[in-house]
């Protein structure tokens, strides 16, 4: 009888105390891997988002430099802004007829049908661009607004186009080329962010236009625009380093595009 007795009295307290010290050890561990597991999950899943926010802002940028008007791409110091512009390229057609100094000026031009749904009044037209400045200039001699509204013949292979006012062109196109173009985008670094601006004018501050924000986490100190213009032997190049920061890690980016669009 002494002996059952024995046996049913349970666990000593020493007994207690270790399985508790060991189970909260197996807790702690556990927690550890746990708040360790979680911890890389969110550093990758933060890495990847940066990482692909980055390249989609790269791509587009790329993609749309690439049919900007030629000798268009300009860097600007906008503030502490630092920005990229170009003017992009609505539709690319040969002309038949334009006026062309020492011709008396004229308010008409003739070129090539194109695809109509491309078209609209507001556009403005660009005739063998040499330099940025002969685009965005307020006395351009190579770019003009057309008039508005507009009304395209339906016969003929030609369409007749009225520019806003009566006008010479500087020069002829070695090909007969002309650009309908649109309003100007420019791409800024602002602190740590990269914008993308357009719908401000020719001629108005690129930042008082319709802003869309591209990337975040960019580190201004490796980030820099670089334009070459083109020569005789190649198109113009345009390099892009973006550096973006995030949580102690660093991406770059380094891109050199070329516009292949020639006057």
């Amino acid at each position: 009888m002494r002996t059952c007795k024995l046996k049913a009295r349970g666990f000593t307290l020493v007994e207690l105390v270790t399985v508790i010290m060991l189970l909260g050890i197996v807790a702690a561990g556990v927690g550890s891997i746990i708040k360790f597991s979680s911890q890389i999950y969110v550093d990758v899943t933060s890495r990847d988002e940066l990482i692909a926010s980055a390249r989609f802002s790269v791509e587009r940028l790329n993609r749309e430099i690439r049919s900007a008007v030629p000798n268009s791409v300009q860097t600007l110091t906008v503030g502490s802004a630092t920005c990229l512009e170009y003017m992009p390229i609505a539709v690319s057609t040969v002309y038949t007829d334009i006026p062309v100094s020492p011709e008396p000026d004229a308010n008409t031009i003739t070129v090539v049908k194109f695809d109509e749904s491309l078209f609209n009044a507001s556009q403005h037209i660009v005739v063998y661009p040499l330099n940025s400045s002969e685009i965005y200039g307020n006395a351009s001699s190579k770019r003009y607004a057309l008039a508005s509204p507009q009304t395209l013949n339906t016969a003929g292979n030609e369409w007749t186009l009225n520019l806003a006012s009566a006008n010479t062109f500087a020069d002829d196109s070695p090909t007969q080329r002309l650009f309908l173009v649109n309003q100007p985008v420019a791409y800024c670094v602002e602190g740590s962010e990269l914008y993308r601006y357009s719908n401000y004018g020719y001629q108005s501050n690129i930042l008082t236009g319709s802003q869309s924000l591209m990337a975040q986490g960019i580190d201004p100190t490796g980030t820099s625009f670089i334009v070459n213009p083109a020569t005789l032997v190649r198109n113009a190049l345009i390099t892009i380093e973006l550096q973006f920061f995030q949580n102690e890690e660093t991406v770059h980016f380094f891109n050199e595009v070329q516009v292949q669009n020639v006057p």
